[in-house]
């Protein structure tokens, strides 16, 4: 039996949610191990799950030291890390040199930066993996290991942040003799925010572009790579083509029969009302005959008040009421728009398969960042190829951007032509390449 392990709800949207489980579940014996199964039980009961067990708390810990500690020490292998690093762990005038319009995510004190610093040099990083690995046998306890030991193989989505539970779970699949898979869940994940530490036996990616990272960025030379696609896009691929609902905050879903513009917020979040002001000066002299959606990234770091943006902007349709999280709702909004407007988002990616067009506005951003989204686009590994796909556009200035938003809203019924970017992801079914990629590994 295969054991399919969740531990963020991410993970349950994109793989419970999406169906993908429940397919290989009717397919083949499988059993989820979650971090609420309460969550999946609820609507999906059918799906057998089950608890996972909790870890000592001093493993995490001693875990997302290392892992920070890795971040600082092999910071030059791409340049998203290397602004990261800095951004987190830096001297006073790194961190200002290297200020970036994506704000990072960790508060760090200057003990710790330092701290951080010093252990990530030689011998001492060698010294805290080997802590690690002594903290693990010694505190995972054997009757965990024993909820793990009766099946054949471990599936393990890695969602690219800093985190104990991949690395663990790697860890108790080698201790047990088992094989472990490991199952990339977004875009970005092997190009930001942190580094494999532990070495899974195969490695299941969106595309040949994220196998490349595994190679080159993690270093990882004895996991086989498995190309399989994203459970994202499978409708996108089906032809269905589905009519836009916009869940409101107050409960309301309204269809939308006029044009549209889809307004993508980003994780940050911070310059997502620069983007909103920005749009509608720009198309002014259309918004009697447009409707501008604005859906907040699920994720939003940076979360607004959305009753504030109403008043502001009263014909601004807002995308976050209840089902606007739901697995597949943003699809039709993607597949209808004339133009979808974000930073770097996988919605990005979304349009372009879709045939929509796209705007990214690399003027925008903090005046006081250093780091700009220009130099994301150019330097960053994930974004390698995207700028020659003729649906996308690059606005440097607001009267570029004025341009194409216009020019988007004239040509809005002209035949819609899907951009091919399958060395990024895979055209696939997901749930059947999933299912048959395990079995042509006998895995």
């Amino acid at each position: 039996m295969r054991a399919f392990i969740l531990y963020s709800k991410s993970q349950v949207n994109s793989f419970v949610k999406s169906g993908v489980l429940a397919d290989v579940a009717s397919n083949s014996s499988l059993q989820v191990i979650a971090k609420d199964r309460n969550l999946i039980q609820g609507q999906y009961p059918s799906l057998p799950a089950k608890d996972l067990p909790e870890l000592n708390p001093l493993i995490p810990r001693i875990s997302g030291l290392v892992q920070m500690c890795a971040l600082w020490k092999y910071k030059d292998r791409s340049m998203n890390h290397t602004v990261r690093a800095y951004a987190s762990f830096g001297s006073k005038n790194q961190r200002r040199d290297w200020t970036c319009v994506v704000v990072s995510e960790m508060k760090v004190n200057l003990f710790k930066r330092l701290g951080i610093r010093i252990l990530s040099k030689s011998p001492f990083f060698e010294i805290l993996k080997w802590i690690e690995s002594f903290a693990r046998t010694l505190l995972i306890r054997k009757n965990i290991l024993n909820q793990f030991k009766s099946y054949s193989v471990l599936l393990i989505p890695f969602s690219g942040h800093i985190g104990i539970e991949f690395g663990t779970y790697v860890w108790i699949a080698k201790k047990l003799g088992i094989k472990s898979v490991a199952i990339q869940e977004n875009w970005d994940n092997l190009s930001t925010k942190t580094f494999l530490t532990d070495e899974p036996d195969y490695f299941f990616v969106w595309g040949k572009q994220s196998e490349g990272h595994i190679r080159a960025i993690h270093k990882m030379r004895n996991t086989r790579i498995t190309v399989i696609g994203s459970p994202r896009f499978s409708t996108y691929y089906s032809g269905r083509i589905l009519d836009p609902v916009v869940a409101l905050p107050d409960g309301r879903n309204i269809s939308i029969s006029k044009p549209f513009v889809l307004i993508g917020g980003t994780g940050d979040g911070i310059d997502d009302e620069v983007l909103l002001s920005t749009t509608f000066d720009a198309l002014s002299e259309y918004l009697d005959e447009i409707e501008v959606v604005y859906r907040p990234h699920p994720m939003s770091r940076t979360p607004h008040n959305l009753r504030e943006l109403g008043v502001k902007y009263p014909s601004l349709l807002i995308d976050a009421g209840e089902g606007a999280g739901e697995f597949g709702h943003q699809i039709p909004l993607v597949q209808n728009c004339f133009v979808i407007l974000n930073h770097f988002s996988t919605l990005t990616l979304e349009g372009l398969i879709a045939g929509t067009q796209v705007a990214v506005p690399l003027f925008l951003g903090r005046e006081t960042a250093m780091y700009k989204y220009r130099d994301i686009f150019n330097e960053w590994h994930h974004m390698s190829g995207i700028s020659f796909l003729a649906n996308l556009h690059l606005p440097a200035n607001p009267d570029e951007f004025t341009v194409s938003l216009r020019d988007t809203f004239h040509r809005r019924d002209e035949p819609r032509k899907p951009q091919d970017i399958e060395w990024v992801c895979q055209k696939s079914q997901y749930s059947e390449k999933l299912l048959n990629s395990l079995e042509e590994l006998e895995l």
